[in-house]
C-alpha cells in the first residue's frame, strides 16, 4: 500500500494513511452489499472521471476499485455517475479546482446544451 501513495505530497500521504487505517476495508462497499442482499435491484454511485482500479492517482484508483467491487454485487441495474468536477465550498485551498471552475464558467456559453 505504501508504494501506491509515493507520488503524494507528504501531508496528503499522511492524511491518506490515517484515513486508510481508520476505515475497515469493507466499509464503503458494505451498504451496497447489504442493499443487494435485501433485494435492492438498482444502485447508483457518484464516482469520478478517470476512475480505474489501476489508476496512478490514489483517489481515482480507490474510486475504480469501488466500482469494480460494486459491479461484482450482482445488481440488475448499476449506474456510475462520473462528473468531471463537482463545485462547492471547500474548507481547504484547491487552486487548480478553482481555476478549472472559472474556465468552465467562461466556456459554458459555447458548450452544447443537454
Amino acid at each position: 500500500m505504501e508504494s501506491r501513495r509515493r507520488h503524494l505530497h507528504p501531508r496528503l500521504h499522511d492524511q491518506a494513511s490515517r484515513l486508510e487505517r481508520s476505515l475497515p476495508p469493507h466499509r464503503p462497499r458494505l451498504p451496497a452489499r447489504l442493499a443487494r442482499a435485501h433485494g435492492t435491484r438498482g444502485f447508483a454511485l457518484t464516482s469520478s472521471t478517470g476512475a480505474a482500479p489501476r489508476a496512478k492517482s490514489f483517489y481515482l484508483r480507490t474510486k475504480g476499485e469501488l466500482e469494480r467491487d460494486l459491479d461484482s454485487c450482482g445488481f440488475p441495474s448499476l449506474t456510475f455517475v462520473r462528473p468531471s468536477l463537482i463545485g462547492g465550498q471547500r474548507d481547504e485551498s484547491r487552486p487548480a479546482e478553482r481555476l478549472t471552475m472559472f474556465l468552465m464558467t467562461a466556456v459554458r456559453p459555447i458548450l452544447p446544451r443537454r
